[in-house]
């Protein structure tokens, strides 16, 4: 197992930071994501298509995440049930069609506006959590209250570029 493989499993974590792991990859995830909101704006809107961005931000994405994972990926895939093909292919072919609307919406609406109505998607799995994860997850009335406070911030992002 590599080291990033390694630094990146939760299992792997050590019990100090065990604690903290989902909150730090999400930390890092969100800068990544601000970050490439602003790159995939200047790509849509002078280097290339929404489709032509979407196939290379895919290709390139899972090139580096081959190399990274790859080894995993492939013990794990092996080991799958058959069953979880479909939800993987579901989440692939969602993924893609996420991606593509992305840059579709950046070449249309400003990137300011564009990103946060984006990052609300946590309201699409809070639902969906509450529907298919119900007994995996809970969702609480904190957690319905903060979806809330996501949507006021969305229509208040929204009025003010206007």
């Amino acid at each position: 197992m590599n080291s990033v493989t390694s630094i990146i499993n939760p299992n792997k974590f050590s019990k100090t930071l065990s604690p903290y792991a989902g909150y730090i990859c999400a930390i890092i995830a969100a800068a990544i994501y601000g970050a490439m909101a602003v790159l995939a704006k200047k790509i849509a809107t002078d280097f290339a298509s929404p489709m032509v961005a979407t196939s290379f931000s895919l290709l390139f994405g899972f090139l580096i995440t081959a190399t990274i994972f790859g080894r995993n990926a492939i013990n794990d895939g092996a080991n799958a049930q058959k069953k979880s093909w479909i939800f993987v292919l579901g989440a692939g072919c969602a993924s893609a069609f996420g991606v593509s609307c992305w840059y579709l919406a950046l070449t249309i609406a400003p990137v300011v506006i564009v990103t946060p109505v984006i990052a609300a998607n946590p309201l699409v799995t809070i639902f969906l959590t509450a529907i298919f994860l119900r007994n995996v997850e809970k969702v609480t009335p904190r957690v319905i209250f903060g979806a809330g406070l996501v949507i006021i911030g969305v229509v208040l992002i929204g009025l003010g570029s206007n």
